[in-house]
């Protein structure tokens, strides 16, 4: 029992090795000292309703770089739900404190360019989202929710999000999670079998005392 218990702890420890220390998964561990992307406020940032043609509204969005080295971000919107039908014709302005880096549809808003912030640094941003004039009333009193995920690029290693956002899948990742997975399966199966054995050899024991 001692030896497979070992085993099966050695084994652990070695897929989770793997796992950790992987190419693909490199800046995770060094988040903290080097790539660390915050925005503020990191939850929402529109919370308006009753939108009608012609409303709009501004947001100022604070980029944080709190890492020690400089960093390009990119930007992404994420439909989440309501109407798609409205998502699709919202419209958007981001300026930054000199002039506006991009102005068109929400939904369009990944073809924004990346950014460079410096370490130590952070950026304001001002997002407007408004409603087309030509819109009818059949888009009033409905709504939509969307997420803004900001990316931190670094060229040898990947990106990281920002608290909230989801790490963009890679093929090496995708390869170290079947890796795990496989792994952490055999490991189930192993100690299924073990106990099974244990099992009916109690019973048989069980059997012989009677």
């Amino acid at each position: 029992m001692k030896k497979f218990l070992k085993f099966i702890i050695m084994h652990s420890m070695i897929i989770f090795t793997i796992f950790s220390f992987s190419p693909g998964n490199t800046l995770a561990a060094m988040t903290k000292q080097e790539i660390d992307i915050a925005s503020s406020p990191e939850k929402i940032l529109f919370d308006i309703n009753n939108f009608k043609p012609g409303d709009w509204s501004n947001r100022t969005l604070t980029i944080h770089n709190n890492g020690n080295r400089e960093f390009k971000y990119i930007t992404s919107v994420k439909y989440l739900d309501g109407s798609e039908e409205y998502f699709n014709e919202l419209l958007i302005k981001v300026s930054d404190r000199n002039k506006v880096i991009y102005e068109g549809k929400l939904k369009d808003l990944n073809k924004l360019s990346p950014r460079i912030l410096a370490k130590n640094t952070t950026e304001q941003l001002i997002f407007q989202v408004s409603v087309p004039w030509e819109l009818g009333n059949e888009f009033q009193g409905i709504g939509c929710r969307v997420e803004f995920i900001f990316f931190a690029e670094d060229s040898e290693s990947g990106t990281v999000p920002t608290a909230g956002g989801l790490l963009p899948t890679t093929a090496t990742n995708i390869f170290n999670f079947i890796a795990a997975g496989g792994a952490l399966i055999v490991t189930g199966i192993m100690m299924q079998l073990y106990f099974s054995k244990r099992k009916r050899k109690a019973e048989q024991n069980y059997v012989n005392l009677d």
